[in-house]
This record gives structure tokens, C-alpha cells and sequence, in this order.
């Protein structure tokens, strides 16, 4: 009998897996990893699955030109599950991530808040040199920017970062001011986009899409959670207007937790292992997820008909679940929270996101174009 012992440090648990010994010629590449040890190993992530041979995901919809608009007839014939991953593959593929993230820790406080947001993140990545900018603001009543307050971080080439924080002075005796602090020595700030740092990741992306990926090392992702069955569950995609009066792709998607014969259902912990099957650790990439590893979404991505990319995005986190499928009531319970994205995907970061002196920063949010989505 061999026993392996796998201890995740995220969750201060350890594992222990046992079973009978087959031959090791009788084992596949990816059976064999299971309880390695290696960053690839499913166990290392709370998940006892081995990973299958990668498959190769479209980047494109069959018979829908690159370039043009998806119309209405063509998405009738659309496979929503294919509609999902060509949207992912495409996200990976982007070289800059900018998106706006209003974040509500409940879902009494979505109702009551809403559009007004007290917690919100302007993220802008780099994918290829790991600069960034990270702003924290308030989102008003009148679903604009609350400029009275903003924190700024600025992740240079170098690898240091910057921080500074502009202040607005409604008393209207002085000027409007930016406080500046090069790495600065008790912040999170510096530790963004770095290696194993969790709490100063929150938000990189959209807890679901990964970024900074090649094409082969994406279907390596997919190919992880698409041999899972139940565990990414999609509807069928439709078209909706917004208030701007664009018209989008509405594409539901759900992370559903599911047993991987150990304990409790599991759902954000697959989407970690999955990352790992491209070779990187999901903690260092970073990839954040933004919730509990046995926890689940419901999430509604807003696409872009042309680019098939999303223009917003609603998440709402799902409770933890026994292996009955039933939702677990003892012991802490984990937050069921909500997350408007509002998403471009420019070229570059843009030099006034970098900027922490002169006037107020000009940070691209937009009125939320649609009435208010539930996904309770």
C-alpha cells in the first residue's frame, strides 16, 4: 500500500491519499502525476483528478467569419459550451487586461447599494512585462466615479511600484493634491503581481477567464474542467440591448460544484488544477479566483458580437456543498458575494493610468448599461 501525503498550505489542511500500487507502466502521464508533487499535481490544488490528454479548443465559431458581427441567426446555431470556450481562449490571448470591478459582500447589500459601489478596483495588466495599475475607488449613487478619494498603484518595469493617493479638497481653500510613496513598506502595493502574494491578487481577473496564457497552454485549462462532467454548466447564449443601445451577447455560464471522491464538493479548486496544467502555478501566474476553493459561481458574461470578448460580466458566489449536493450549514460559512466587471482589452496600458501627479485620474468606468441583473 502507498501513501502519499499531499499538505496545502492556502487552506491549513492536510490530505492524505492511499490506494494500491498498480504497475507504473499501467499508468498514464497524467495518472502518474496525481500525488507527484509537481506543480501540474491535481492533489497540490485539493483535487483528486488527473488531467486528460489536452485537446485543441477554436478560437473561432465554425462557420462565423473573423471579424464580423455574430448575428442573430448565426447564434441559433451556436454551441453554447463552444461559444464559452472560444470566448476564454480569446481572453488568455490578450496581452492587456483593464477592467472595473464593483464587488458587494452580500447579496443584501447588492440590493441596497446598487449602482452605488463602496468597494471597487480598476485593474489594468500588462500580461508581457507584468506592469500594472491598480486603483481603489467608490462607485456613487449616480453610478459615477467618486473622485474625492482615490489610492493608486503602480507596478513599474523594474519590478518596484509606486503609490499614490489623490485627494480632493471640497472645502475648495487648496488644490486637489497626489500623495506619492516609492514601495511603499506596509501596503499591499508592491506585492501585486508577485509570485505566492494571494491577498494583493484579489481581482487580477475575472475568477474565471485565465490571462497571460498561449493558445496550446489554454486548452490545457479547458481540457481540464471540460472532462469534469456538470462542472461548467452553460445556457444557451442570447442577444440583448443595453441602455447604450449596443447590442451584446448574453452568455450564462455556471461553476457547479462536484465530488472528486474525497469530501466536500468542490468547484473554484478544479479551476486551480486546471490552471496548473499549463505548467504554471495558478498562485504565481497570478490567476485569482476571488472565492473558496469548495465554492461555485453563477456568472453572466456581456460579449461583444465581433470580438466575442466581454464587454461586462456579473458573478455571484455559491454556497459550499456536501457530497449530496446539498448546501453545507455547519462550521464558517463562506461569503455569497457579487462582482460587476466591466471589461476593455486595449493594446497597452494607457499612460494616464500610470500617472499619479497633476489632476484627478481619468479612469474609463461607464454607466452600467442594463437594469439591475440578478442571479439569485
Amino acid at each position: 500500500m502507498l501513501v502519499l501525503v499531499a499538505v496545502l498550505g492556502f487552506v491549513g489542511t492536510a490530505i492524505v491519499r492511499s490506494w494500491m500500487s498498480p504497475s507504473a507502466s499501467d499508468l498514464t502521464p497524467a495518472e502518474a502525476d496525481l500525488g507527484s508533487g509537481s506543480v501540474t499535481d491535481p492533489i497540490r490544488y485539493a483535487v483528486n483528478v488527473p488531467a486528460r490528454e489536452s485537446r485543441q479548443y477554436p478560437m473561432d465559431l465554425p462557420g462565423v467569419q473573423p471579424g464580423t458581427a455574430l448575428t442573430n441567426q448565426q447564434l441559433g446555431g451556436v454551441d453554447p459550451r463552444t461559444l464559452l470556450w472560444v470566448t476564454l481562449k480569446r481572453q488568455a490571448q490578450r496581452p492587456v487586461t483593464d477592467s472595473i470591478s464593483r464587488w458587494y459582500g452580500s447579496i443584501d447589500e447588492y440590493e441596497k447599494s446598487y449602482p452605488a459601489a463602496p468597494f471597487a478596483i480598476r485593474s489594468a495588466i500588462d500580461w508581457r512585462t507584468r506592469e500594472f495599475t491598480r486603483d481603489d475607488v467608490r462607485i456613487d449613487t449616480s453610478d459615477k466615479i467618486d473622485t474625492y478619494l482615490i489610492y493608486r498603484c503602480v507596478g513599474l518595469p523594474s519590478g518596484s511600484a509606486r503609490e499614490g493617493t489623490y485627494q480632493e479638497n471640497r472645502s475648495g481653500d487648496r488644490e486637489a493634491t497626489w500623495k506619492v510613496v516609492e514601495n511603499p513598506p506596509t501596503s499591499n502595493c508592491p506585492l501585486r503581481m508577485k509570485p505566492g502574494k494571494l491577498v494583493a491578487n484579489n481581482h487580477v481577473t475575472d475568477g474565471l477567464a485565465p490571462y497571460g496564457l498561449s493558445p496550446e497552454a489554454t486548452d490545457k485549462f479547458i481540457s481540464y474542467l471540460d472532462q469534469v462532467p456538470d462542472l461548467i454548466q452553460v445556457a444557451r447564449p442570447e442577444p440583448v440591448t443595453g441602455k447604450d443601445g449596443r447590442r451584446y451577447i448574453q452568455l450564462d455560464a455556471a461553476l457547479v460544484p462536484q465530488s472528486d471522491g474525497m469530501d466536500d464538493r468542490k468547484g473554484a479548486a478544479f479551476l486551480n488544477a486546471a490552471f496548473a496544467q499549463t505548467g504554471k502555478s495558478p498562485f504565481d501566474q497570478p490567476y485569482s479566483i476571488n472565492i473558496g476553493v469548495y465554492q461555485g459561481f453563477k456568472k453572466r458574461y456581456l460579449l461583444d458580437p465581433v470580438t466575442l470578448l466581454p464587454a461586462y460580466s456579473v458573478t455571484l458566489s455559491t454556497p459550499r456543498l456536501d457530497l449530496n449536493g446539498a448546501p453545507v450549514t455547519t462550521g464558517p460559512q463562506p461569503e455569497i458575494s457579487y462582482s460587476l466587471d466591466q471589461h476593455t482589452w486595449p493594446e497597452t496600458i494607457e499612460p494616464d493610468a500610470k500617472r499619479t501627479e497633476g489632476g484627478p485620474p481619468v479612469i474609463p468606468h461607464h454607466a452600467w448599461p442594463f437594469d439591475k441583473i440578478r442571479l439569485h
